[in-house]
């Protein structure tokens, strides 16, 4: 997941490879197979197959969300986030608002979610949501330093410059 976060899909690619064999060789593992559906997810979006990964991942928030073991460990809204994460990486606006409220309703303390609802709507010009998701943002990580802080905001940012403002407010790809 890291080489994806740095955009290194190569990296990636090999690293999914692995994860498959793994996969083939623990068919049982479900953990294991929800973490190959959020690699994977990721990695086509980044790649070009949005459509696909997008699928995987609102596959792997369907088989999470209502999991207690997943959230006991404070997996909250992870998967949310980052299939919110792959909608902006693939230009998806309508997917990436969905998944991101989808984080917030889940974790209210979801700073990428508060973060990527920000990039969103700066994006299609909604200014007054993109400062009130700014402000959650900051409560969020109030304690945190903010040389980080601005770190994830950029990369939100950038994801967020895939998205198709001529294609209106939300519904374009």
């Amino acid at each position: 997941m890291i080489d994806l976060e740095k955009g290194d899909t190569e990296r990636a690619g090999a690293e999914i490879d692995v994860l498959r064999q793994i996969h083939q060789a623990k068919k049982n593992d479900r953990a294991g197979e929800r973490r190959l559906w959020e690699v994977q997810g990721r990695y086509l979006c980044q790649t070009g197959n949005g459509e696909v990964g997008l699928k995987m991942l609102k596959k792997c928030v369907d088989a999470t969300k209502n999991d207690y073991n997943h959230h006991a460990w404070g997996n909250g809204a992870v998967v949310m986030e980052l299939w919110g994460t792959g909608a902006l990486e693939c230009g998806n606006a309508t997917e990436a608002e969905e998944a991101f409220q989808e984080a917030l309703a889940h974790d209210a303390g979801s700073v990428r979610g508060a973060l990527g609802l920000w990039a969103l709507c700066e994006r299609l010009g909604r200014t007054e949501e993109a400062d009130r998701y700014s402000k959650l943002a900051h409560r969020c990580w109030a304690k945190a330093d903010p040389k980080d802080f601005e770190r994830l905001k950029d990369s939100f940012a950038a994801r967020a410059a895939r998205i198709d403002v001529s294609a209106g407010a939300i519904g374009g790809r």
